[in-house]
């Protein structure tokens, strides 16, 4: 399935060298200049890409999660702000409710995004990044409702969202227990408790519209709590390592563009009598670069199908995956960058569009946690795994390291807190 959505997903962005294709390389990179979308993508609505992190149980066609990652990677090769702004976006907010919503609030936000609705999601802020416990959004329960006071400051789309998943504040003295997530229907207009904060300017991922709210008594009904009050960094855990696990298979999109647009360089460009991709230092960085976007796809590919096969130490292989995929990534990058020379610093021209996936691939790998967040998530569960080390126990399912082979639908209740 996901073979065809990926074709399917390039013919519709159709040849990324088309000058007059309105999502081809030209175009994007006019966009990305006005720190738009480009105008195409209003084409990629129609082709359902919601869907494909929609459970296949509530209508869409997530049914294993390596497949999503590689349907969705001609995104991240044809620009790294649509795969945020059409792709991460909806999944990153809508994995916590399947994670631990019911069964309302799951067939709610799978009918939002299938029917073209955007879901956002608030849970950083401005002044403590991704310390997610010093949260300072307040919701506070009054006459049945809770009551939104405070805001978020980056927000991916946020003004053009019909619904935002928050975490927000709901009680003091239990630093774990403190934080709940609320589903905030925001269709119809902020309204007078709201108000839309303005767009920050992007140095990267600058088609993707990043501005914050403001809330003064926001009501939101009780039965848009998400997974129970006081559970919300309990259910981001478990949650994100769906992202966490998928989020390189996309990205990996981005380094194969860089690649390709190198090797286009380096097979061209002539210097001494012989192309440059045949001089012993270009053909090593080449051939590096290709091997970790070998290792990265394996990498990714694993970690993925263990969310089905190896739920229960799924905390530990996709927080790693999310820091180690990143970083050999970004040394590829900049490892081409030296074989493309000062061309990869120019914003016209044949090459342009590497200076632009140089600059987002970073935003990409960050996402919502970086590096050191999720080395940061491993670090308690190392005595854990130590004590483990050496004890022998059973092999790895043998379908783990079989892309294609079948897969059993994600047992979201069995992502655990740690390994």
């Amino acid at each position: 399935m996901s073979a065809a959505v990926a074709d399917g997903l390039e013919a519709l962005l159709g040849p990324a060298g088309d000058a007059g294709n309105p999502l081809g390389f030209e175009a994007v990179l006019a966009a990305d200049e006005r720190g738009e979308p480009p105008a195409g993508a209003r084409a990629l609505d129609a082709f359902g890409m919601a869907a494909e992190f929609v459970p296949a149980e509530l209508g869409g066609r997530f049914d294993a999660a390596d497949r999503m990652a590689r349907a969705l990677r001609p995104l991240a090769r044809r620009d790294p702000a649509l795969l945020l702004g059409q792709g991460l976006v909806g999944l990153i907010a809508a994995a916590p409710v399947w994670t631990g919503g019911d069964r309302d609030q799951r067939e709610r936000v799978a009918r939002l995004l299938l029917d073209g609705g955007l879901l956002a999601i608030g849970f950083t802020e401005l002044d403590h990044g991704a310390d997610l416990a010093r949260t300072e959004l307040r919701a506070r329960l009054a006459d049945g409702r809770y009551l939104l006071h405070g805001g978020k400051q980056m927000i991916n789309g946020i003004d053009r969202a019909d619904a935002a998943l928050l975490l927000a504040r709901t009680g003091d003295g239990n630093p774990g227990r403190d934080h709940s997530l609320l589903l905030t229907d925001l269709r119809g207009g902020p309204g007078p408790t709201t108000r839309f904060l303005p767009r920050f300017p992007l140095s990267a991922v600058r088609g993707c519209r990043l501005g914050g709210v403001e809330f003064t008594g926001r009501p939101v009904p009780p039965e848009n709590l998400v997974g129970g009050e006081g559970r919300a960094l309990e259910l981001v855990a478990r949650a994100f390592q769906l992202t966490r696990a998928t989020i390189p298979g996309m990205m990996i999109g981005s380094l194969d563009t860089l690649l390709r647009t190198t090797l286009d360089f380096a097979t061209r460009r002539r210097l001494y009598g012989h192309p440059v991709a045949g001089l012993p230092h270009a053909s090593g960085e080449l051939a590096g670069a290709f091997a970790d976007l070998l290792a990265c796809d394996a990498m990714a590919t694993v970690a993925a199908r263990s969310l089905h096969l190896l739920p229960g130490e799924a905390s530990v292989s996709s927080a790693l995956t999310k820091y180690l995929v990143p970083e050999l990534a970004r040394d590829a990058a900049d490892r081409l960058g030296v074989v493309l020379g000062a061309r990869s610093y120019l914003r016209e021209g044949p090459h342009a569009v590497f200076q632009k996936h140089l600059r987002d691939l970073p935003v990409l790998a960050v996402g919502h946690a970086g590096g050191t967040v999720c080395l940061a998530s491993v670090i308690p569960q190392l005595p854990a795994l130590a004590r483990r080390a050496g004890t022998g126990g059973e092999a790895p399912p043998a379908a783990l390291f079989q892309p294609g082979a079948p897969l059993s639908p994600l047992p979201f209740d069995r992502l655990a807190v740690g390994a």
